[in-house]
């Protein structure tokens, strides 16, 4: 994951923290939008959950977590759960496969 050595990020999640990685743009022109993965601690391992989000920041409002749904349909909690791992190597392994993270942060 981006910013995080490796060692570090397997000792976050270890430790019950959350890791993110910002992916980039996502959306239409008409609608941009971004998209992040996140890594969290679950009562039987790890969860991999790809968010989605309209692209509303600007130089004063740039919390990724305060912007809406890009789907409009979504409620307030959103991000599609991709994976489930019972190991935290497994579960960066999952979200560096399954969504273009990058350990090295390419």
């Amino acid at each position: 994951m981006r910013y995080l050595t490796e060692s570090f990020a397997l000792a976050a999640l270890r430790r019950g923290r959350t890791i993110e990685q910002f992916l980039g743009a996502a959306g239409r022109p008409d609608k941009p939008g971004i998209r992040w993965v996140e890594v969290r601690p679950a009562p039987a391992g790890y969860v991999v959950v790809l968010h989605t989000a309209e692209d509303i920041g600007g130089e004063h409002f740039c919390d990724l977590v305060e912007f809406p749904a890009l789907d409009s349909d979504c409620e307030e909690d959103f991000g599609q759960e991709i994976a489930t791992a019972e190991d935290e190597s497994q579960a960066m392994a999952t979200a560096e496969a399954s969504t273009g993270a990058s350990p090295a942060g390419g």
